[in-house]
């Protein structure tokens, strides 16, 4: 079983504007992380208007001397003050962990990334954070959890009506059911990659995969057992590598159609140790959504006690229509983020 744990990106801002008015994509830096989180293994591009709900999780470290935007995990707006995805990519067993996650916000509307999570509307502060106390960060059982936002999500950006569904059922418990997979993840894994090329998607990716029996997901793993409260998948092979979910992923959603309507069947947990194998059946894992839907409406319900609270103030620069500096440096983030937004606003006019 692997954690998915070397897939946290950083954008830094002054890299982003120098580069971007280049017109060369993006300047990121791969490090190791703490968050265990999976990507999309021959995926297409996406539009994020198919998936309005679809959040990228980000830590902000735009007051910081090198102002920077770390993304690891994906997650989906169940209303406009909350937000699925998965407890590992939250899960604080530090003091140092807890005090890193008080820059938490979720992205939305990133068509890409390297741009888009600079925009200020796009980016809103978390709150609260929640999860099962039965929750294990070594077997990852009851691997889910919920953000609260400090403010409510635009509805200009996101209509009420584009929050996601939930699975009503579990009608997708058969033989080859399809599934959607997407996410921002990698494209390829590590070992894949050529010198002078990257596996990092800067775009939302989509995949289709197939259900699996937990049978034969649970002979992949040889000390985990598949519970009932997991959905396995898999995916065809392309290009010598099993399609499915991988490094870059984890918190986003298994969707399904059904009725012409799409809903949430899973969140992305865990995978094998190498993305994309082909000799395996199983591609990805991940916690069954309605298996605890008592648990989410709880916390909607305001019925749960967070795991942690985040501060009323920060530093970070304005996000979700928060008000607040951006420490010493905040002119200069802000000039910054000036001159990135008008260089995204003159780009999409010429498209």
């Amino acid at each position: 079983m692997d954690l998915f744990t070397s897939n946290k990106q950083h954008f830094n801002l002054i890299g982003a504007i120098t580069i971007g008015l280049m017109f060369s994509p993006f300047s990121l830096a791969n490090t190791e992380g703490s968050a265990i989180t999976p990507y999309i293994i021959n995926g297409n591009q996406a539009q994020i208007s198919h998936y309005p709900y679809m959040g990228l999780l980000t830590l902000n470290f735009l007051d910081q001397s090198s102002p920077n935007v770390v993304t690891f995990c994906g997650g989906t707006l169940l209303n406009e003050h909350y937000v699925l995805t998965a407890a590992h990519c939250l899960y604080a067993s530090t003091e140092e962990k807890k005090e890193e996650l008080e820059r938490l916000e979720v992205a939305f509307n990133i068509e890409t990334i390297s741009s888009d999570i600079f925009v200020s509307n796009n980016r809103y502060q978390a709150s609260e954070i929640y999860y099962p106390d039965t929750y294990n960060n070594t077997t990852l059982d009851d691997d889910v959890a919920i953000i609260k936002l400090r403010n409510p999500v635009d509805l200009n950006l996101i209509p009420a009506a584009s929050y996601v569904k939930l699975a009503p059922s579990e009608t997708y418990r058969q033989p080859d059911f399809p599934f959607t997979l997407i996410g921002y993840g990698k494209i390829a894994p590590d070992a894949y990659v050529s010198a002078g090329s990257t596996n990092q998607s800067d775009t939302l990716k989509e995949v289709s995969v197939t259900y699996l029996e937990p049978m034969e997901c649970e002979s992949s793993f040889a000390d985990t057992k598949i519970s009932e409260h997991q959905i396995c998948i898999t995916g065809p092979i392309m290009n010598q590598l099993r399609s499915g979910g991988c490094q870059g992923d984890s918190g986003g959603p298994l969707l399904f159609s059904e009725g012409g309507q799409l809903y949430q069947a899973g969140i992305v947990s865990f995978g094998p140790d190498f993305c994309g194998r082909p000799d395996i059946e199983v591609q990805s894992v991940f916690t069954e959504v309605f298996d605890y839907q008592d648990w989410i409406a709880s916390v909607l319900n305001g019925t749960e006690t967070a795991k942690q609270k985040m501060t009323a103030t920060n530093n970070m620069d304005n996000s979700g229509s928060d008000s607040g500096g951006g420490g010493s440096l905040g002119w200069l983030t802000m000039f910054m983020l000036i001159i990135l937004e008008w260089k995204r606003r003159r780009n999409q006019a010429v498209l």
